[in-house]
């Protein structure tokens, strides 16, 4: 609901008043000057910490406020003192709200008069990077509480005014944002000066923890105020607003960029430039866009969402040419019509999206005339909108799934769909459901028996062997290494796809409430282990050399260096947890989880390859658990990792060793009874080779590839690898190697496509793999890619 910034009497207020009248009281606050501990910080009103194992964080209200609450009271007279409006003698008081368990709640709170002083002392940043500065808002005091610092992000016309800050309607929703006191800041609680409070950024994600501590992180979610929706403001080149005469007529020079400005912001996600925004240059056409070619352009947004900013690629031709802008509402009464129209960011407490203001129909429209270039090569473009699978390879094997590529009528080329709770009963249905399996190692299998009275029933967590420990690791701490075969009997025959959560079972079906603290678990594939069949094969007892088959993943997570120096870096584990601390939280049952993997590992036992004593097998899965010292005493024992089967037979199977150590110290030949769960996160599929038209005689330029939605408007947590190659024929003659275009950490390789121009390759085939975010069962989509071609 919307909030009232000041009293009904202060919307009036002189401007004046503010450098003249100021509330200054005499001494600190209340504080007392002599306890140092007062200008610490004991409470943050929003949570910087995932809520459970692997999530994100949990957001605030874009333009909720924050609140930092201090030990002592803060002190009066500091920031120049609170704003008084004029002709009062108390302090103004102004109100901002919170949502708290579904209702807004009012903050009312005093804002001090020097604004800029204030907001030096309280800094909010912006953790990406893409924006330097602190976010504009207002610096008060709690009302209610005079220990509590208050910090209003959003800022109307007349607060603008008012103080000179920047107007906003709240932090930017996604965006995460660093809380950041200086030393030195003029803060004082108590008379005394706060200490430095958090970090400018970047400041990495806290691990979950159960046992949390004051956050100095958070990220914007949804809104309170209801925005308008956004409507087109201009459409004009970056060149027409320096010359005189009507914009869009005048000629614009060949390699000009088109800009078009909202008067809200905007989903970039919606932004579609074969449906809703088209470039296009009606003084060519071919078959399959009769009314003129779509420009292949590359586009930004401004960090306020409001600005696109259109750059031909490489230019718009030699010309002169006619480019035509036009921005197009669809019918709202019409679901279909509606899905395509540009939205506006979620707003109002149900977070909805209003879409373009106007009329169905041509909203705007711009025609620009380019100035004649001469010598430079005519551009074109070819668009897939995937409203068929006629250009799917339907050949393709694909390591992992098979994307989805106009599945039940809708027109995208989309990952996998995946669907399920790991954590939960229920796995989901159909072909996007998890798969669990569980290893039951050989020998006596005691926690099945609730009546077990062997020694190993006393075990009650998942890192406690007294003996062994206490031979080894007499200060704490564990490396354990556990060996999983793919050859049927262990894990699953072919099972290409992305290992999310291990369990382990505890003897008699009871585990101990325990935290430790700076665990990690790491992944990899090897190929040591029964090589033959047999039981005489085992791991090697130094750590790294067991880490030795290339782990694709490495692909777009590679280390720096081998976490253990030795192997390649494409044959290091994957860190898929930690370091961060473990609490075992659930107290009884078969399996008990370890933490769900905050890195999925990719598993693919479909390849095959030379381990370290050169023979060719299929990859093996390793897990590595690693707690540190110090040791941790559970029913008298100390923590290392146990196995649940007293009688388990050879081969050894476990490497035993201390923290960060390279060599393990023993061995022994227990086996875990273990429960994994998997998932298809990933999906790919090609296209078949597409052809321009280009004479087979031209020199082919290959400039742009434009995905929609914008890759930088992807679901969050999602990834996306776009390749091309190119050829002289629809059958592939004289292929180019398939060049990557952008890869699944979002880099963009504009040089890629260099290496497929030439004369007469004229064709191109892509091929795009998908990564699905897990926790929210989310899979990123293409709805058209358009390609840049010149020849």
């Amino acid at each position: 609901m919307p909030r009232s910034r000041l009293r009904t009497s202060v919307l009036a207020t002189v401007v004046v008043a503010l450098a003249s009248t100021v509330f200054v009281a005499c001494g600190g606050g209340g504080g007392d000057k002599n306890a140092t501990s007062a200008a610490t910080v004991i409470n943050t009103s929003f949570q910087g910490y995932p809520s459970f194992a692997g999530g994100g964080l949990p957001p605030v209200i874009r333009d909720e406020v924050l609140q930092i609450t201090f030990q002592g009271a803060i002190d009066d007279g500091i920031f120049g003192g609170y704003y008084v409006e004029a002709g009062q003698t108390a302090p103004t008081a102004f109100q901002g709200g919170r949502l708290v368990n579904g209702t807004t709640v009012a903050v009312p709170y005093y804002a001090y008069a020097n604004q800029a002083a204030a907001r030096q002392a309280l800094q909010i940043l912006d953790n990406t990077g893409a924006v330097t500065g602190t976010f504009p808002g207002i610096v008060g005091r709690s009302v209610d509480d005079p220990r509590v610092l208050v910090f209003d992000p959003a800022v109307n016309a007349s607060l603008s005014a008012l103080f000179g800050v920047t107007m906003s309607q709240g932090f930017d929703s996604g965006i995460q944002y660093d809380v950041y006191i200086p030393a030195n800041s003029g803060l004082t609680i108590g008379g005394i000066m706060m200490p430095s409070f958090g970090s400018p950024p970047p400041v990495t994600v806290p691990a979950f923890d159960v046992s949390q501590s004051i956050s100095t992180l958070f990220q914007a979610g949804a809104g309170f105020l209801d925005r308008p929706a956004p409507a087109v403001m201009t459409i004009t080149t970056e060149n027409t607003e320096l010359i005189s005469g009507v914009a869009g007529f005048d000629p614009i020079p060949y390699d000009d960029t088109i800009v078009v400005r909202f008067t809200e912001s905007i989903d970039l996600s919606t932004i579609d430039l074969q449906t809703n925004l088209i470039i296009r240059n009606v003084d060519i056409a071919n078959s399959q866009q009769p009314n003129g070619v779509l420009v292949p352009v590359s586009y930004t947004i401004d960090s306020a969402l409001r600005e696109l900013r259109f750059v031909p690629q490489p230019n718009f031709g030699a010309g002169p040419f006619h480019i035509v802008v036009q921005v197009i509402k669809f019918d709202e009464t019409i679901p279909t019509e509606d899905a395509m129209n540009i939205r506006g960011l979620p707003s109002g407490a149900a977070a909805t999206q209003k879409a373009l203001s106007g009329l169905p129909g041509i909203v705007a429209q711009v025609t620009f005339t380019t100035i004649f270039q001469a010598g430079e090569p005519t551009p074109i473009s070819i668009i897939e909108n995937f409203d068929s699978t006629a250009n799917q390879n339907t050949t393709f094997a694909p390591v992992y799934n098979a994307a989805e590529w106009f599945a039940n009528g809708v027109e995208q080329l989309r990952g996998f769909a995946i669907n399920g709770e790991p954590l939960q009963t229920n796995l989901g249905t159909g072909p996007g459901a998890r798969v669990q399996f569980t290893f039951q190692p050989p020998g006596t299998a005691n926690n099945l028996n609730p009546n077990c009275t062997t020694p190993l029933c006393t075990y009650s967590s998942p890192f406690d062997d007294n003996t062994i420990n206490n031979g080894i690791n007499p200060n704490g701490g564990s490396r354990v290494q556990l060996l999983y075969l793919t050859n049927g009997t262990e894990l699953p025959n072919n099972a290409p796809n992305a290992l999310e959560l291990v369990e382990w079972s505890p003897p008699a079906q009871t585990a101990a409430p325990v935290t430790y603290n700076g665990y990690t678990m790491n992944v990899g594939h090897t190929g040591n282990g029964d090589l033959t069949g047999g039981n005489n094969a085992q791991m090697t007892v130094i750590y790294p050399t067991n880490w030795d088959f290339v782990n694709p993943q490495n692909n777009w997570i590679l280390p720096l260096t081998h976490p253990d120096g030795v192997s390649p870096p494409n044959k290091s584990p994957i860190l898929c947890y930690g370091p961060a601390p473990y609490t075992v939280t659930q107290l009884s049952g078969v399996f008990i989880p370890f933490p769900r993997l905050t890195i999925p590992f990719d598993l693919d036992d479909t390849r095959t390859g030379a381990n370290s004593v050169g023979q060719t097998v299929n990859p093996n899965i390793i897990v590595e658990h690693m707690v540190p010292a110090p040791h941790i005493t559970q029913n008298m024992m100390v923590n290392v990792v146990i196995g649940t089967n007293e009688t388990s037979p050879q081969p050894f199977r476990r490497a035993i060793g201390k923290p960060g150590v390279n060599t393990a110290v023993a061995l022994d030949s227990v086996k875990y009874h273990t429960r994994m769960t998997i998932a298809k996160k990933n999906s790919s599929a090609q296209s078949n080779y597409y052809n321009s038209g280009a004479p087979a005689t031209s020199n082919i330029g290959y400039n742009s590839i434009t995905v929609q939605p914008a890759l930088a408007a992807r679901p969050a947590n999602t990834r996306i690898e776009l390749k091309l190659r190119s050829a002289t024929s629809a059958a592939g003659a004289g292929a180019t190697a398939f060049q990557t275009y952008f890869d699944l950490n979002g880099n963009l390789n504009l040089a890629s496509l260099a290496a497929l121009g030439g004369v007469g390759r004229a064709f191109f085939k892509f091929e795009v793999a998908f990564e699905a975010d897990l926790l929210t069962n989310t899979v990123p989509y293409f709805d058209s890619m358009i390609f840049g071609l010149t020849f």
